[in-house]
């Protein structure tokens, strides 16, 4: 099969792609690196700033686009899977449908659909709304919002979402807002890791456990972490005997991951319903991971009896005593150790998930 995966997110696609091209498929990946955390790409597509960097980028685009045919399926990362306005990204559209097979959609990152469910759909939380409450993300950035709200983007989406043969929903909270306008075109796939680059070591989780607080920039208030970093902060401060703590942030992937192999404990993210990358890729490595780890996960996964995250959300109530008390038992980290890489080896390995992906692409392509 040839396949073309255009955008990434956090090695997502490319993890995807070394898997598929040792089984045999031929594969390209158009992506930007992820910018700072340097993924593997075959082609380099990046947007600086400035206006002369914009014309430059879409010079790029333009050059490159009669390649980009003959593929029997192409994957994009999100719909917008270009760092273009809602017309243009129509137009590339297109031109991809017209001269390729199957259209499908990764869905991780916001879209229209996936932010008006976060404000106007059922969530419990997310990172626009506690309940019916403004995050403070949405309160001091509400052009964000209003932003993946516009009708040339809902327009946008609409076209997309009715010329994709199918979506792929990584987390469950995509697979709850995708599936209402996806149906059964929309199926749970979870998150690939490439555990040949993730090697499990036991920790005797002794004292002072090392908690280490992966930022990404920019994103710090978006995903919660500022309220991890600071409530780490306090826990060390109360307790500098027990606790040491490392805010990591801006390294390359590989980087991050030699960082990550030496903590003992990684806060993730607060407003998410289940652990995305940065937190599988810890568990994968027996860390003990601080995250998202609402039922909907474990349900999905059909997991009844582990529960190898310390899951936290906007719900969590004394949040300061409640990792106090989980982080002083090390009997209880050392499972949680094993049991996250067991999640990770019958639910995340790249050898599953791709012939997920594989299955869904035969099964619905047009």
């Amino acid at each position: 099969m040839k396949i073309l995966f255009i955008g990434d997110y956090s090695n997502l696609h490319a993890c995807l792609a070394s898997e598929l091209r040792r089984l045999g498929h031929q594969v390209t990946v158009v992506s930007d690196g992820g910018k700072y955390q340097q993924t593997k790409t075959d082609v380099l597509l990046s947007r600086g700033e400035g206006r002369l960097a914009s014309i430059k980028y879409l010079t790029d685009i333009m050059r490159l686009w009669p390649e980009l045919r003959g593929y029997d399926v192409v994957q994009l990362i999100n719909p917008h899977f270009l760092n273009l306005k809602p017309g243009k990204l129509a137009y590339f559209l297109r031109e991809l449908a017209r001269r390729n097979g199957s259209i499908f959609l990764t869905l991780c990152g916001n879209d229209y659909y996936y932010v008006h469910e976060c404000v106007d759909g059922d969530f419990r939380f997310s990172e626009f709304r506690v309940g019916r409450e403004r995050t403070p993300f949405a309160t001091a950035y509400p052009q964000r919002e209003q932003g993946w709200l516009r009708d040339d983007v809902r327009r946008y989406n609409e076209l997309l979402y009715s010329i994709i043969a199918g979506g792929m929903a990584v987390l469950p909270e995509y697979m709850i807002a995708g599936e209402k306008v996806l149906g059964e075109r929309c199926r749970f796939t979870n998150i690939p890791i490439d555990l040949t680059r993730h090697p499990y070591r036991e920790r005797d989780f002794r004292e002072p456990l090392s908690l280490m607080v992966g930022m990404k920039p920019a994103m710090e208030t978006q995903k919660g972490t500022s309220i991890l970093l600071e409530t780490a902060k306090t826990l060390q401060e109360g307790h500098p005997e027990l606790f040491n703590v490392e805010k990591v942030s801006g390294l390359s992937y590989p980087d991050y991951l030699k960082k990550m192999e030496n903590a003992d404990v990684l806060f993730d993210q607060l407003f998410s319903y289940s652990p995305a990358t940065n937190a599988l890729d810890a568990m994968a490595m027996g860390v003990i991971a601080v995250s998202g780890a609402e039922p909907e996960y474990y349900d999905l996964i059909n997991e009844p009896q582990r529960r190898p995250v310390v899951q936290v959300s906007p719900l969590t109530e004394n949040l300061e005593e409640y990792l106090f008390n989980i982080l002083s038992d090390a009997d209880a980290l050392r499972r949680m150790s094993r049991e996250g890489r067991e999640i990770i080896e019958r639910h995340n390995d790249v050898r599953i998930v791709a012939r997920k992906f594989l299955k869904q692409w035969e099964e619905q392509a047009r």
